[in-house]
């Protein structure tokens, strides 16, 4: 089970209380995966951030950001380097 929470421009939580509650009293930890998404000459970056249960969970749950970077990253000036710094990233955080 996770919660999820997107971040684009700021951090902006719906709802605080049931994170706190997650976090607090059930434990768990909240993990940041990036994603890039270009055309053309405009690359945009953006951040998730997941509630994970357990540690095991870290690997599945970075595959739809993997997956978005590698199909819809590369495709503008700076999206090799965002993508790849992106990759790395989820996949560090994936370990």
């Amino acid at each position: 089970m996770s919660l999820h929470i997107e971040i684009t421009q700021g951090l902006r939580v719906d709802n605080l209380v049931e994170l706190q509650d997650r976090v607090y009293l059930r434990g768990g930890r909240l993990i940041v995966y990036s994603e890039v998404i270009s055309a053309l000459l405009l690359s945009a970056r953006s951040y998730k951030v997941k509630w994970l249960a357990c540690p095991e969970e870290r690997k599945r749950a970075a595959i739809p950001s993997i997956i978005v970077t590698m199909i819809l990253g590369w495709w503008a000036f700076t999206g090799p380097y965002w993508s790849l710094a992106a990759l790395t990233w989820n996949l560090a955080r994936g370990l």
